[in-house]
């Protein structure tokens, strides 16, 4: 029950209105003779035992739901690629035997950049839009049924699968269609569509050189279904200015590289590559843009030789030669007798029992890199071992192990900035072959020849290369040496690994001097004068600092598309009171984007911050740390335009099969319309969408009134017939 008020208040009001009311009516049939008189009292006494019922409100709770017929979405692909091969009618022909007999259960969506309700259908729709994006336009359909109140069934896409926008949101809108039980099918039509295509692509999106030297730049030029043709691929500044052109004969699919040696600028600047493909294709592919980063202030280097031989004379002499190096070199001849020799100097310096030459204590911080040949223990004590580890591990700097093991002994005192544990042993010869490491990090084929190059086997094998027992994590391999001696094994021959925030290089081996010798290499150069500059400004710049810079600044991405974020970091290795930089990104129109970035707790000895900036207009964004003093690192960013729907037309089936399957649907072939309808129809119920619950009272049912009327009408009649009315 569910009284109308309290049973404490309620029950003795019943019992005192009872009393009255039925005393009142004895009081009047008491003079009416015969059975009359009695009936009229019983009709009373029902007709207030009832009114007494209801007031105490007999019943029970039920609850409250409305009925809503559920209905399925229909999402079709609207975009210009429906007007390749027969999508559209292949799409119609799913339509229209899905429609049949249930068009009232269907609501239609038509998707090109965004989802749009079809008010008159979709037989009307004509392709077009400069995109499509078919989770963004489930995404919206299932924000605009909830808005609605209106369950979904199920939701059907049919299209091409292209998605010209990033995906990112993908599982987000999974998650959501999984939670609401909501399965999305999907009918794949179109296949793949073969355009001549030609693309060029930088193969590095940056480049360090020093102003006016000779440098080698070098991209990869794709291309798909080509007829015989001929295309010029051209580098040229930002300006449009020409700086070398090459014409390629090509056909078919392919890949061709394309090197040019050019005379560095005397500044930093960004340079593109671009192919002319003379009215071959349906349009010019887009240019693609690279940074050439000059070095302004020389790379500082200092070389330590306790065994000096051919290898540490050439490589002394070879540095001090080169324009964006400043050298200090200190040789070991015996216990008693060094010599020096720095850059612009002509004559050694020797010194006798007095004493050795100064070794940089206290100082290391201003060199960017320190190289070491054989024999170097005597130049180190523990305190200067402590002080070259933290050079490297906490100030960035480079460390080169320039001829194989530095040391004699078996336990060497640099052992921790070495990139490997040695073993036992060693070998007499070793080839030298690139890897696909040294490639991917951009050492070999660009500046220098890559692994496939021949040249590798006309050189002279290197010397006395030690055996390794183990390389340590955070190791790069660039170069093996292949060893006759080990039956054609290889042993590791040119190493680098990040130490901190530096960097520690390990050539394994000697006789490199000999490459300056050989003839068939000269032909194509100087290799040894390439590889050691190479090497030298490739350490430099591996390093988290640029030489002469006390802040670095490291991105998370060199390429992305319009929209997205990239994220960098900014380092400190410098003296004093704490800074407090910024980061500025400018735009390829000179807009600039200020950004303060947040400190990193826990980053070490040294301050590290982080920021992020979304990168919007397509093009070449440079990023730059400003606020503080002294030469600031700078970092390009190439932001590439989101696809258009032009660039590719082939279909692509398997996106939205994953899409489907993820959500619990599947994918339909086009020809299978009569199945999906009936799989629909399965699926088709009614939802129910719960209200609350309420008190369903006797009230509500109709014979409980029909029987007051009947008890107080017959009442009325009787005692109408017996004149008490």
């Amino acid at each position: 029950m569910n009284p109308v008020l309290p049973l404490v208040v309620l029950v003795p009001l019943l019992v005192v209105a009872g009393v009255v009311c039925i005393g009142w009516t004895w009081s009047a049939v008491s003079r009416v003779a015969g059975f009359g008189g009695r009936a009229i009292l019983i009709l009373r006494v029902l007709a207030v035992l009832l009114v007494a019922l209801l007031l105490l409100n007999p019943g029970r709770w039920e609850k409250e739901v409305e009925g809503v017929g559920e209905f399925w979405a229909i999402l079709f692909d609207g975009s210009d690629s429906m007007a390749e091969e027969n999508r559209r009618e292949d799409a119609a022909q799913v339509l229209r035997e899905v429609e049949k007999g249930c068009e009232n259960g269907l609501r239609y969506w038509s998707y090109r950049g965004s989802a749009e309700e079809l008010s008159e259908g979709w037989e009307g729709l004509e392709p077009g839009g400069e995109g499509s994006d078919f989770i963004g336009a489930v995404e919206q359909v299932l924000e605009n049924s909830a808005a609605r109140g209106q369950p979904l069934g199920g939701l059907l896409v049919v299209g091409d699968g292209r998605q010209t926008v990033s995906d990112e949101g993908r599982e987000a809108v999974v998650a959501r269609a999984k939670n609401l039980g909501i399965p999305v099918h999907v009918v794949a039509v179109g296949g793949e569509v073969e355009r001549a295509e030609v693309k060029v692509r930088s193969k590095r999106p940056s480049v360090l050189a020093f102003a006016s030297q000779k440098l080698k730049v070098s991209s990869i030029v794709n291309f798909d279904h080509l007829p015989p043709a001929r295309v010029r691929v051209v580098l040229e500044t930002s300006e449009g200015v020409e700086l070398a052109g090459l014409e390629l004969e090509l056909e078919g699919d392919g890949e061709e590289e394309v090197v040019f040696e050019v005379e560095a600028p005397e500044e930093s600047t960004v340079w593109r590559w671009r192919v002319v493909a003379g009215g071959v294709l349906a349009r010019e592919p887009d240019a693609d843009l690279f940074e050439v980063r000059v070095l302004e202030g020389r790379t500082r280097v200092f070389l330590a030789e306790g065994a000096p031989y051919w290898d540490s004379k050439f490589l002394a002499q070879h540095l001090r030669l080169q324009e964006g190096i400043e050298l200090n070199s200190v040789h070991r001849l015996s216990a008693e007798r060094w010599f020096r020799i720095d850059t612009g100097e002509e004559d050694e310096e020797f010194s006798g029992a007095e004493g050795e030459p100064v070794f940089p204590d206290g100082n290391l911080g201003r060199y960017d890199l320190v190289v070491f040949g054989k024999n170097v223990a005597s130049f180190l004590t523990k305190a200067r071992v402590e002080e070259l580890n933290l050079y490297v591990r906490e100030q960035g700097g480079a460390v080169l192990f320039s001829r194989g093991r530095a040391f004699g002994g078996r336990e060497s005192p640099l052992e921790s900035l070495e990139p490997v544990v040695w073993d036992a042993g060693g070998v007499e010869e070793l080839k030298f072959r690139p890897t696909a490491e040294g490639e991917a990090v951009g050492l070999f084929g660009v500046g220098l020849p890559g692994r496939e190059s021949g040249l590798w086997d006309q050189l002279p094998p290197l010397k006395d290369g030690n055996a390794v027992a183990e390389v340590k994590s955070f190791t790069r391999v660039l170069a093996e040496g292949e060893a006759s001696g080990l039956s054609g094994g290889r042993v590791p021959l040119l190493l680098v690994r990040r130490y901190g925030q530096g960097v520690c290089g390990l050539v394994n081996g000697d006789g490199l001097w000999r490459w300056d010798f050989y003839p068939e290499a000269k032909e194509d150069g100087n290799l040894y004068a390439e590889f050691w500059t190479q090497l030298v400004q490739w350490m430099a710049s591996w390093s988290e600092f640029l030489p002469g810079q006390d802040f670095s600044l490291r991105t998370s991405a060199r390429r992305v598309q319009a929209g997205e974020e990239v994220a960098g970091w900014i380092s400190w290795r410098g003296e004093g009171g704490m800074p407090e930089p910024r980061l500025v990104a400018r735009a390829p129109d000179g807009r600039e984007v200020f950004v303060t970035p947040a400190r990193l707790e826990g980053a070490g000895e040294r301050p590290r911050w982080r920021a992020t900036v979304k990168l919007g207009e397509p093009g070449w964004w440079e990023l730059e740390v400003v606020g503080v003093e002294g030469d600031l690192p700078t970092s390009g960013v190439l932001v590439e335009r989101l696809p258009r729907e032009e660039d590719e037309l082939s279909a692509d089936p398997y996106a939205l099969e994953r899409f489907a399957e993820a959500t619990g649907g599947r994918r339909w072939g086009f020809e299978e319309g009569v199945e999906l309808r009936e799989m629909i129809f399965a699926q088709r119920e009614e939802k129910s969408l719960e209200a609350g619950v309420f008190w369903k009272s006797l009230f509500r049912e109709w014979w409980v009134a029909c029987l007051l009327v009947v008890l107080l009408g017959g009442e009325w009649w009787l005692r109408r017939r017996s004149g008490l009315i």
